[in-house]
């Protein structure tokens, strides 16, 4: 028995010590707690003890266990320890659950042997029987169930069924008498007509396979939690016909899992069989690439699934040849109880991600209310596969394959993916491709988290347009999905390094705009070339009307001139020590802009003297007065008005020893 105490303590006997060995009792209550209200064991202690018994089971003395004389038992108790339970009907609802495990335990452990030595019979009656597939296939079978009878099946129950044709149908009748282990606890005198189940398992059920290997619907709470398996062995008659059904359940050894698929009996059989069908030659590259993808499938799937469906997918696997592509197989439980669904993927694309959308999309579109149940695993080579089981209550549906897995592609793509497509949709192939090769990997995953790849299509043609020349762009814009019109954004696309926000902020302020946040990003192609997109969020100040149409391009070229205003006056600071000459026209420079000059004079003042600056910072050595000369040159030219005071200043120029512009 079980014993939930108030200090969170339990007890638990086993009665053999065989059953100690095969069964871990406080690993099945441990599992137990974890399901039970996510209960985690904090302590535990354990003891294997040889004990003498007296009447009523009272026990009378705690032996050594080498002391085997006297014993009547060997026991194992142990104690964990978890956290409080306060309340009487929870912990009366743990005592009950975990007593109900043990019982479990207890009647696995206590009929191993019985069970065992039933299916040892079955092996020795089986090549007596009237079988009516072919000698290879009934020495094959044997071989299976020796392999599994060799401690390679944890045993937990057993039953006889007849199968009887009863009124246009079959009946399958329990043998209630010949229950043993777990199958004691579900006994029942009422049969099952097969016509109440789906078709392919009624031919399951009435076909001439020897075996029928399945699993349950049930997990075990005895050994591990896993789906139980299920063995039946089928019984004919002189006619061929099934006849009856000696039925195992319990759970596959790891050795299953571990050893080799061509190890294994039966299964080993199989892949000859699958292999000699495949029509590759025998010892080719091909053949050994198959081979390979079978023997890494997993051993359920190989035990359970029909040979035409493993060498489908076998061959689908080969046909991808490594190549950044993902393929979806389904395989039907022939119950009707679940999909199987192998899906394969590069391993560069696999992530836990794209796990959670495929279990989504797999749920969604096969209807199940479970969750969906995953097994990773990775190839030698490049691919990633992921074995998902999907529960529903009848699988016996239309299923379209092709559109399952296209929207697991599209699940797949990444953000990369997708700027690929809109670049070469947008440009067309040759430049798209230009395009995509040096921008395509540059962006960082900041900017993926919180740009369209379609919205990135602009803030590539903006950066793509930037050179020495032109090292600073703009976007005044309002997102489409802003609701509120006084908000506005400016994105400034910029080369080498960013515009500083102490540098912007009161420029911004000044045109009449409230800053609220700013987003950098740092752009770098595979080339080593590095942009800033520095993104602005911002909010109009005052009541007046507002059409950003109208205003977008003044704005835009009201913030190039400051900005360029800005870098010369900073730059000058220090380049007037070396060029005294400077200060004069630099007075008059911030003279027309601060409106001490008239102001139908100022734009035609302000490109002379930009102008002015220019020419005298291009004939210096430093690396940034000539990016600055560039820059002021440019916005001393941008109107027919800088141009003409471009001309007006070339006499100052000359008298500074310079030539004109």
């Amino acid at each position: 028995p079980v014993h939930v105490h108030q200090t969170g303590a339990f007890h638990h006997r086993h009665r053999e010590l065989a059953g100690i060995a095969r069964f871990n009792g406080r690993q099945n209550v441990r599992h137990r707690l974890r399901r039970f209200k996510q209960i985690l064991p904090s302590a535990q202690l354990a003891g294997v003890d040889g004990l003498i018994r007296g009447e009523g089971g009272k026990i009378g003395a705690i032996l050594d266990l080498d002391n085997t004389a006297e014993q009547t038992s060997v026991e194992t108790a142990f104690l964990i320890e978890i956290d409080h339970l306060t309340g009487e009907e929870e912990m009366d609802a743990l005592t009950a659950e975990l007593n109900s495990v043990a019982r479990e335990v207890a009647l696995a452990v206590g009929d191993w042997q019985p069970m065992l030595a039933r299916l040892n019979e079955i092996i020795e009656e089986l090549p007596k029987r009237k079988n009516p597939v072919s000698q290879a296939e009934v020495d094959s079978c044997v071989a299976f169930l020796k392999w599994v009878a060799a401690h390679n099946f944890t045993l937990m129950g057993y039953r006889r069924y007849d199968v009887k044709a009863v009124e246009g149908d079959h009946e399958i009748l329990p043998q209630p008498e010949s229950s043993l282990g777990l199958m004691k606890n579900s006994i029942k005198d009422e049969g099952q007509r097969l016509g109440s189940m789906p078709a392919s398992a009624r031919h399951a059920a009435l076909s001439s396979d020897l075996l029928i290997l399945t699993k349950s619907n049930a997990k075990s709470r005895v050994h591990r939690p896993a789906y139980v398996d299920y063995i039946g062995i089928k019984r004919f008659d002189e006619h061929g016909k099934v006849v009856g059904e000696d039925r195992f359940i319990g759970l596959y050894a790891s050795s299953i899992y571990n050893t080799s698929a061509t190890q294994i009996p039966l299964i080993s059989h199989r892949l000859e069989r699958i292999m000699a069908a495949s029509s590759h030659e025998k010892g080719s590259h091909a053949y050994k690439a198959l081979l390979n993808v079978l023997e890494t499938y997993p051993r359920d799937e190989l035990i359970q699934a029909r040979e035409e469906e493993l060498l489908a997918t076998g061959l689908g696997v080969l046909e991808m040849q490594e190549r950044d592509m993902l393929r979806l197989f389904v395989r039907r439980d022939v119950y009707g109880r679940f999909f199987s669904c192998m899906v394969y993927v590069t391993k560069e694309r696999y992530n836990t991600a794209l796990r959670v959308k495929t279990q989504q999309i797999l749920q969604k579109y096969f209807g199940s209310s479970e969750e969906v149940e995953f097994n990773v695993y990775f190839t030698e080579g490049v691919l990633a596969r992921t074995h998902y089981i999907v529960r529903v209550n009848n699988n016996n549906v239309d299923v379209d394959v092709n559109e399952v897995q296209n929207n697991l592609i599209e699940a797949a793509r990444s953000w990369d993916d997708r700027l690929d497509s809109v670049l070469l949709s947008h440009y067309g192939e040759a430049r798209g491709n230009e395009l995509r090769r040096r921008f395509s990997t540059a962006f960082p995953r900041a900017y993926k988290e919180d740009v369209l790849p379609g919205s990135a299509v602009a803030d590539i043609m903006a950066l793509d347009g930037l050179s020495e020349a032109e090292p600073l762009g703009m976007l005044f814009y309002r997102a489409q999905e802003e609701e509120n019109d006084r908000r506005v954004r400016l994105k400034l696309f910029h080369r080498s390094e960013p515009i500083h926000l102490s540098d912007v902020l009161p420029m911004l302020e000044n045109m009449g705009l409230r800053v609220i946040g700013e987003t950098p990003y740092q752009v770098r192609t595979p080339t080593g070339e590095v942009f800033w997109i520095l993104d602005f969020s911002m909010l109009l100040r005052g009541e007046q009307p507002f059409d950003l149409e109208q205003s977008q391009q003044r704005f835009q070229q009201a913030f190039a001139y400051s900005a360029t205003k800005f870098q010369v006056e900073a730059f000058l600071d220090d380049f007037e020590k070396e060029q005294p000459a400077l200060r004069i026209a630099r007075s008059v420079f911030s003279a027309s802009s601060s409106g001490h000059v008239h102001a139908s004079r100022s734009r035609s003042m302000c490109a002379g003297i930009a102008c002015t600056y220019g020419h005298a910072l291009s004939h210096s050595s430093c690396p940034q007065s000539s990016r600055l000369a560039v820059t002021a040159r440019s916005a001393a030219s941008s109107s027919g008005e800088g141009r003409a005071a471009a001309r007006s200043t070339a006499s100052s120029a000359s008298r500074c020893g310079r030539r004109p512009c």
